[in-house]
């Protein structure tokens, strides 16, 4: 199945350092990559105008990437994907579908691959499989002497925690 570019709404994250939250409408899905709290306490992102979100996708499971959990039922309450080590991190009510440390898997349609992002226990980036590729790189760090670090693949859209 063939995907069209994808449109990326910045939710937060963009600028000043914040929650880390962005909403990829696939054209067959609306996708929310991360939904963070902090880093500075009380700074929720705004999801009152998001809508309707189909899956929510976890790079990893700091708070400033998904700590902002109880707001799920603002935009729709939907799935969410992790890593097993992430999932087992997550509040008991929620049941993660799973997200491999390196491989592909479907997300509702969508061809995702993953990697290991060398930032986190379970950290990963994202390659979602439209338009030419949307790279998401929710913390990355390509050095660590602790995490396991796997090169991206190349992709047209790159979105990139540099803080």
């Amino acid at each position: 199945m063939a995907h069209p570019v994808p449109a990326v709404h910045p939710v937060s994250g963009c600028g000043a350092k914040g929650p880390a939250c962005f909403v990829v409408d696939t054209g067959g899905a609306r996708l929310m990559l991360d939904l963070g709290y902090g880093p500075q306490p009380g700074l929720w992102p705004d999801v009152d105008a998001v809508g309707h979100i189909d899956a929510l996708l976890l790079s990893h499971g700091h708070a400033d990437h998904a700590g902002g959990l109880k707001l799920r039922p603002k935009i729709g309450n939907p799935p969410v994907w992790a890593t097993a080590t992430v999932a087992r991190g997550l509040p008991p009510d929620i049941k993660a579908h799973p997200l491999p440390l390196q491989g592909v898997t479907d997300v509702l349609g969508v061809p995702v691959r993953t990697g290991r992002s060398g930032h986190a226990p379970g950290g990963i980036w994202l390659q979602l499989g439209v338009g030419d590729g949307l790279l998401y790189m929710g913390d990355n760090c390509s050095e660590s002497a602790l995490y396991a670090w796997d090169a991206p693949p190349p992709a047209a859209t790159v979105i990139v925690d540099a803080s």
